[in-house]
């Protein structure tokens, strides 16, 4: 009973949700078609066909779509509408399909002499543009999936509908000039089952057998005859269903003639699961010059297949196809600019997005195809399109407009209104089952669902996806609510979500019309110190720090309430640049110092109010420093370059101090001005310097002038001339270098003293000295000084001796002679029995010694009568030997 519950319930709401999803558009909606411009409603469209039955052919009445789920160009209203993405999906819920049973082929008569059968279809390629060759294409039909999309690139709108002039019967007139308008390119990329195999021939110009009458880089024309010329292009690709067969034979792998003209062809199969794309195709099929420009063999059908535009370069914009997320290939369109687009007109195509399933010949589907949903948008938000239609446009109109004679056939839609199916719309898209085609004329509204992104409510289509990553760029992304992730950080919406950053970015407007951008973390305060602004006019502006409590993403307009201004000072120096706050008084520097003796000053005014960009450029003149060294009152000076300076100093002065200069030169020459033209430094010195001296000695006084250096020399002794003079200065000599005062003492006294008598001596002696006098002997005389002598005055000196004299007296045959006796000056001494003698006496002359003595003295009268009488009696003796 629960689970019936349930079936009840979710049956109730889905008839709710369907209710409310449908939207119709109003009964007296019309068409417009200016020139391929189409707004408005569509109708179905049918065709003649027949069938073989049994060799028999019976005509049918044939009415099919272009199932799938295209982005509205109108709101249900059926007013138009127009916007631009840059990216579109189309997922695919593929089923196990074989074109040969799961489908019922229609034969479809398209010329009146060309029938095309279920196995074995032929069209005419029209190589010549006008003409119609032998060649025929085997085309295989197929069962296609596939996304197509518009790209807009260029300036100006597709069409000013302003421009539109009504005709009648709902027809309009466009009549805008000629004006830049965008340019509209178409990207087709499909995935084919195919009835049978995919061949693909490439054709490569490779001379001529006939007259080529014009060539450029991608065609030639050739004569065939005396009037038929046919234009052939260079290099070509077909694609087919069969062997390719020209003018009778099979092309493969060999060179061809085509009218002329030799081709190598080269030829690939790819069998009966191929992806292609194709660039401003007109048809989701595989036919000559209108072949798709890649096509590859994929066993397993994808799941996923998206376009994207995106900046290429500074002219051009890229057209990428992906292949369930790996790059299949990649298209370029002129302008940097490219987006993809929808709006309500046909250029030649419609200009939409759509996921398509659809045959690409007439049948009817015996099975279900499977499904397929659309999502738009950008590299954050993809999502289907807030109005659905359920089928394309027919892929062709045959319209006769006001005027004309004959219908016109406009391709509203890329394919054909050849599927009979049951096209069926529900929240995962379009689904194609066997059924009775409905109308496609209704626009469906896309349910919503609310969704507070950083705190902002969003109403976004349900099932929509949110790369939350690429929603914060700072910080991590946080999710809750009905929700379901998708992979790669992208939701799936499936209810109310909230997703919000652990950081957003806060926006700080300046007064100069730039931004910045910081991160800053969620539900806190962020302190943000503002750059300084610096204008080209010389003007800086300042602010405080800027604080904002951060719950989403932020934007801040900046008080700057500081204004300051360059101030360039202008100095011999160079400029000096600085910013000073306005009404500031700024000062240039008075004085300039270079530090070699040279120095800037300012003459005049150097300083002035900051109200507003400021150069500040006194008038300066330069100085130099000129150095007087004088003996005294040295000085030094700034002066202005091209003064003189003058030297005033005395040529002969006298400072008061005992000194005299004379005889004044500056730095050796006697100028007195110099020309002040660099640093200097003038010494002033006088030639001749004199001090005064004040010299007093025992002599005299003298005082005056002396020149520096003289060096005053005072003698040793001072003569009186008197036998008298003075010994022991104090000073030698004094050098006069500053002014002196000199008092020469001597420390002693002398006389010229003559010692005579026993000693003779004469010189000079110290005043009371004593003269010490030695014992001394002359002629054996021994003297000895009684006294000594005291220096009183100059004069001779004759000091008393004690004279001794000691002798031994003799005879003259040298024996003692005690007879004799010894005189020495007037004292007499006699000699003793051995013969010595002596004579002392008191003298202060020398003496001569005085020895008196006999001829023989007694004892030499004694030997001489022993003598005799000894030699008496030796001659007796001798007397009596003889005798005996």
């Amino acid at each position: 009973m629960r689970a019936g519950l349930l079936i009840c319930l979710l049956t109730a709401l889905a008839v709710f949700a369907v209710a409310q999803f449908l939207y119709y558009m109003p009964i007296d909606s019309h068409t417009v078609y200016v020139g391929h411009a189409q707004l408005g409603e569509a109708v179905y469209t049918h065709g003649s066909a027949l069938e073989v039955v049994n060799l028999q052919s019976m005509s049918i009445t044939f009415r099919g779509v272009n199932p799938g789920m295209v982005a509205s160009p109108w709101l249900p209203n059926g007013a138009g509408v127009e916007y631009s993405y840059t990216r579109a999906a189309a997922l695919f819920n593929t089923t196990e399909i074989d074109p040969r049973k799961d489908v019922e082929w229609y034969i479809y008569l398209l010329h009146s002499a060309d029938i095309w059968a279920r196995d074995n279809i032929l069209i005419v390629y029209d190589v010549s543009y006008g003409h119609s060759p032998d060649i025929w294409e085997r085309l295989p039909a197929a069962i296609t999936y596939g996304l197509y999309v518009s790209v807009k690139s260029g300036d100006g709108p597709v069409l000013d509908l302003t421009c539109l002039k009504a005709w009648k019967n709902g027809f309009y007139n466009y009549t805008c000039p000629s004006s830049p308008r965008a340019r509209l390119n178409y990207v087709m990329a499909y995935y084919a089952v195919t009835y049978s195999n995919v061949y693909i021939y490439k054709y490569a110009f490779a001379g001529a057998t006939k007259n080529i009458t014009a060539s450029g880089p991608n065609y030639i024309t050739i004569r065939i005859g005396q009037n038929i010329i046919i234009t052939l292009p260079k290099y070509f690709d077909v694609i087919t269903g069969e062997r390719l067969e020209v003018n009778g034979t099979i092309a493969n792998n060999t060179v061809v003639d085509i009218y002329g003209a030799r081709y190598n062809v080269t030829a690939r199969d790819l069998g009966t699961r191929v992806f292609c794309v194709g660039f401003n195709s007109l048809l989701p099929v595989f036919a000559g010059i209108g072949a798709p420009d890649k096509c590859v063999s994929m066993p397993t059908p994808p799941r996923n297949v998206t376009v994207g535009v995106r900046r290429h370069n500074a002219t051009a914009s890229a057209v990428d196809v992906y292949v369930d997320g790996e790059l299949f290939h990649t298209f370029y369109v002129d302008g940097p600019d490219a987006v993809l687009y929808t709006g309500p007109y046909v250029k030649p195509l419609m200009a939409t997005a759509a996921a398509f399933i659809q045959l690409n010949y007439p049948g009817r589907t015996l099975k279900p195809l499977g499904s397929a949903l659309l999502l738009i948008g950008n590299d954050t938000v993809m999502h289907p399109p807030r109005y659905v239609l359920k089928a394309m446009e027919p892929g062709q109109v045959v319209i006769t407009p006001p005027g004309s004679r004959y219908p016109y056939l406009f391709r509203v839609n890329p394919g054909l209104d050849a599927t009979w199916a049951d096209v069926v719309l529900t929240w995962s898209g379009v689904h194609v089952r066997p059924g009775i085609m409905g109308n496609n004329a209704t626009v469906y509204s896309w349910p919503t669902v609310p969704v507070r992104l950083s705190g902002r409510v969003v109403e976004l289509p349900y099932l929509a996806m949110l790369n939350a990553s690429r929603l914060c760029p700072y910080g991590m992304a946080r999710a809750s609510g009905e929700y379901s992730p998708a992979g790669d950080g992208w939701i799936r919406v499936l209810g109310p979500t909230s997703v919000y950053c652990t950081e957003y970015p806060v926006k700080f407007l300046l007064p100069n019309g730039t931004s910045v951008v910081a991160p800053a973390p969620i539900n806190k305060t962020f302190v943000w110190s503002p750059p300084a602004i610096v204008y080209p006019n010389g003007t800086r502006l300042e602010a405080d720090p800027v604080a904002v409590f951060v719950d989403g993403p932020k934007t801040v307009s900046v008080n700057y309430s500081r204004v300051f201004y360059l101030v360039q000072v202008v100095t011999p120096l160079g400029v000096n640049k600085t910013w000073a706050p306005r009404g500031v008084v700024a000062s240039a520097p008075a004085v300039i110092r270079l530090g070699n003796g040279t120095r800037w000053v300012a003459d005049g005014p150097a300083s002035a109010v900051a109200e507003g960009p400021l150069v500040l450029a006194p008038r300066y003149k330069r100085q130099y420093l000129i150095r007087l060294d004088a003996p005294i009152n040295s000085t030094e000076a700034w002066l202005d370059e091209g003064s003189v300076f003058r030297v005033d100093l005395a040529d002969s002065w006298e400072p008061g101090n005992g000194t005299l200069f004379k005889r004044l030169l500056v730095n050796g020459v006697s100028a007195r001005e110099f020309r002040v033209d660099k640093p200097m430094t003038l010494r002033a010195q006088y030639a001749e310097i004199y001090y005064w001296a004040s010299v007093e000695t025992p002599v005299n006084k003298t005082v005056g002038w002396v020149a520096k250096g003289t060096v005053l020399k005072f003698p040793e002794a001072v003569d009186f001339g008197n036998g008298t003079r003075l010994v022991g200065p104090n000073t030698s000599a004094v050098e006069v270098d500053k002014p002196v005062k000199v008092v020469v003492a001597y420390s002693r006294r002398q006389y010229y003293v003559k010692i005579e008598g026993v000693e003779r001596w004469e010189g000079w002696a110290d005043a009371s000295s004593l003269i010490r006098l030695n014992a001394t002997v002359v002629n054996g005389v021994v003297y000895t000084p009684l006294e000594t002598v005291v220096v009183a005055s100059p004069g001779i000196y004759r000091p008393r001796f004690e004279a001794t004299y000691r002798t031994v007296v003799r005879d003259a045959l040298g024996l003692p002679n005690p007879l004799g006796s010894v005189e020495l000056c007037n004292a007499t001494a006699q000699a003793g029995l051995d013969g010595s003698a002596v004579v002392t006496i008191h003298t202060d002359g020398l003496c001569t010694p005085k020895v008196r003595t006999t001829p023989v003295g007694p004892y030499t009268i004694a030997i001489i009568a022993l003598a005799t009488v000894a030699a008496t009696a030796v001659a007796l003796k001798k007397r009596k030997k003889q005798k005996l």
